[in-house]
């Protein structure tokens, strides 16, 4: 047995201090120290750790670590790294044991320092505590029972969190909520999305530059919706979208303060289908749509650069109250509304293609051209 006392161990201007027990008598010493360590910049552990991007910051680690027959134990493990804190205590068993557990908490003053080595942009700055109990994976860690508290920001997960570049393959089940949805990151790159308090629950799946959605649904105020597909939040491409959607609320404005819809403002509406945004693009396939008495399906594209609008739409209302509304139109004849065909729209004309408007006992076919 040999005891070690107040040993110091120096590299470069970082420097570690133990005492405790090594006991030899074994082909793999067993340990039983007492540590504290200490530097003046944390990301100089990067390249050993192979994590780029960590806070050049003064750091400090102490607790109690010990080997017993190849397993690792720790108990009060404190590591300090500028204001930010994690504390860890449990036991890491060989040979993908069960019994491998660790439980951590960490806490800081400004989450928003993660984007510096994470794929993730846009973090918003505010205090956060998060604590879970994790286990070794394949590709990381399995983490059981996380919870994050960030500002008034609320996250429970359990799943994968990859230790790769960029977290890729991290696969985690989400629950959220919050009083401003602007703030929460994970949808923070999709641009014009409304504001509020919010919910979310479903899985999330980091691949890359982007994060797939798979049976994500939740609250925005009054909006209720669901989501499947990708979202990219990193990259030249950040903020664009696939997705499968579904949302509903009392009034289109909550969708935002789209000039467009003002004149449909107390109007309920839903819709249901696939939506893409690419660069200035967005279209839609197989798009379910109702507001007010109009209920409608779409197909087709709005590119906002070239102010192109190429849709094929099949539509009915119930009288032609929203038709006036849509062209902006004082007078148009009463009854029921139908319309089959497609339209595209460009700086420069209207086209028409098999297009069929019916408005109570008028109807109205249309195939060509007008030059605007």
């Amino acid at each position: 047995m040999l005891t070690i006392h107040d040993a110091v161990l120096s590299v470069g201007v970082n420097s570690i201090l133990f005492s405790g027990d090594v006991d030899l008598s074994n082909r793999f010493p067993d340990w039983d120290l007492q540590v504290s360590a200490s530097g003046p910049d944390f990301s100089t552990l990067g390249p050993f750790i192979n994590v780029s991007g960590l806070p050049q910051e003064s750091f400090s680690i102490s607790g109690h670590v010990a080997i017993d027959e190849a397993t690792w134990l720790t108990e009060g493990v404190d590591i300090a790294v500028g204001a930010n804190r994690l504390t860890v205590n449990g036991q890491l068993v060989p040979g993908g044991s069960g019994k491998s557990q660790i439980d951590i908490q960490a806490t800081g003053p400004d989450i928003s320092f993660f984007q510096d080595f994470t794929a993730v942009e846009g973090i918003p700055p505010g205090p956060y505590d998060i604590s879970a109990t994790i286990r070794p994976d394949p590709l990381g860690i399995q983490v059981d029972d996380g919870l994050g508290v960030f500002g008034d920001n609320r996250l429970a997960f359990d799943g994968v969190i990859a230790l790769r570049h960029e977290l890729d393959g991290t696969a985690l089940h989400v629950e959220a909520r919050g009083p401003e949805v602007r703030n929460f990151v994970l949808l923070s790159a999709i641009p014009g999305h409304p504001g509020g308090p919010f919910e979310f629950e479903g899985r999330v799946e980091f691949h890359g530059d982007a994060i797939q959605l798979d049976g994500v649904r939740g609250t925005v105020g009054e909006l209720r919706g669901t989501a499947s597909g990708s979202v990219l939040v990193a990259g030249v491409d950040r903020g664009d979208f696939d997705l499968e959607i579904s949302a509903s609320g009392p009034d289109v404005m909550l969708l935002g303060d789209i000039a467009s819809l003002q004149r449909f403002a107390g109007e309920p509406f839903s819709l249901a289908g696939n939506i893409r945004h690419q660069g200035s693009m967005v279209a839609t396939t197989d798009l379910e749509v109702s507001l007010g008495s109009l209920n409608a399906q779409l197909q087709g594209h709005h590119v906002g650069e070239e102010r192109l609008l190429a849709l094929t739409i099949v539509a009915s209302a119930d009288d032609s109250e929203v038709l006036r509304k849509f062209a902006k139109l004082r007078y148009l004849p009463d009854g029921p509304v139908a319309f089959d065909g497609k339209v595209e729209i460009s700086a420069a004309d209207v086209s028409f293609t098999n297009a069929a408007l019916g408005i109570g006992d008028y109807e109205l076919s249309a195939d060509g051209s007008l030059n605007l």
